[in-house]
């Protein structure tokens, strides 16, 4: 079960995301540049997404 899960976000790959994803997303005009790679961060969001996390590892608002 797991095994199909991490196949199923492998299939997600660098082209399909600048096809599909990046045109939809806005650009900023004014202030910095961001130096991280989009393809990067997106991949990342959806393996969270797919593979889930355990609940210490969501932060909260602490007293």
């Amino acid at each position: 079960m797991q095994l199909k899960r991490l196949i199923i976000w492998k299939s997600l790959g660098n082209d399909k995301i600048k096809k599909w994803i990046l045109p939809h997303l806005s650009k900023g005009k004014r202030g910095f540049s961001t130096k991280f790679d989009l393809v990067k961060i997106i991949q990342t969001i959806t393996k969270r997404l797919k593979i889930g996390c355990q609940w210490r590892e969501i932060s909260g608002k602490k007293k």
